[in-house]
C-alpha cells in the first residue's frame, strides 16, 4: 500500500482472545508476529480452520486495514488463514520486502565462518568430496578457505579434462583398422 506512516504497528497477543493490531504501518516482521499469536489463539480456542480468517479480522485496529476488511469482508471469509495472510502482504507491506528481508538476516548473520558454510551447502557434488576428503572444512581463514576451494576445483576440472582426452584418444584409436589378418596370416604360414 502506498499510504505509510512513521508509526509501526505493534501486536499484543490475548492468548485466549484474537491479538490486537495496533495503528501503524505493517512490517514483516508485525505480521509474523501476528501469525504467531493467531496460530496461538486458534489453538487455544480450537478455531477450526474454515472460521480461522472470521475470528481473526477484528484483530486490527488501524482505520486502512478496517477499511480493506469491511470493503473484501465476504471474500476474506473463504480465505484459509494462510492464504488471507498472504493477502494481507501483498496489499500493505512494499513489493520488494521479501529481497530486503533477505538481506538484512544474511548481513546480520554473516561472518567468515558462515560464509563458508553457506557456500559449502552450495558445492558442486564433485567438488563437495574432495572439500571434506582434503578436510578444507577445517580452515577457519575465510580467504584461506576460499583458496583451498579454488586450487581444489581447478585440479577437478583439469583431472576432468584429462579424462575426457584420454577417452577420445580411445574413441579415435578404436576407429583405426588393426593390422590386416592377411598380412598376419602371411607372416605365421611361411
Amino acid at each position: 500500500m502506498s499510504l505509510r506512516t512513521s508509526k509501526q504497528a505493534t501486536v499484543k497477543d490475548k492468548g485466549t482472545k484474537p491479538p490486537v493490531v495496533s495503528e501503524g504501518d505493517l512490517t514483516p516482521e508485525t505480521i509474523k508476529e501476528f501469525e504467531h499469536a493467531c496460530l496461538d489463539f486458534f489453538d487455544n480456542k480450537e478455531v477450526k480452520p474454515e472460521d480461522q480468517v472470521r475470528r481473526v479480522l477484528v484483530s486490527f485496529k488501524d482505520h486502512r486495514l478496517r477499511n480493506w476488511i469491511s470493503a473484501n469482508r465476504e471474500q476474506l471469509h473463504k480465505l484459509s488463514f494462510s492464504d488471507f495472510l498472504t493477502e494481507l502482504k501483498s496489499k500493505y507491506l512494499p513489493h520488494d520486502w521479501e529481497s530486503k528481508l533477505h538481506i538484512r538476516i544474511l548481513s546480520a548473520s554473516f561472518d567468515a565462518t558462515k560464509q563458508s558454510w553457506h557456500l559449502e551447502a552450495k558445492l558442486d557434488p564433485a567438488l563437495s568430496l574432495l572439500y571434506f576428503e582434503k578436510e578444507i572444512n577445517e580452515e577457519l581463514d575465510f580467504n584461506r578457505w576460499l583458496d583451498h576451494i579454488h586450487i581444489q576445483d581447478k585440479m577437478r576440472h583439469h583431472t576432468e579434462k584429462r579424462q575426457h582426452e584420454i577417452a577420445d584418444e580411445v574413441v579415435c584409436l578404436s576407429k583405426k583398422p588393426l593390422l590386416s589378418s592377411n598380412r598376419y596370416n602371411s607372416n605365421t604360414s611361411s
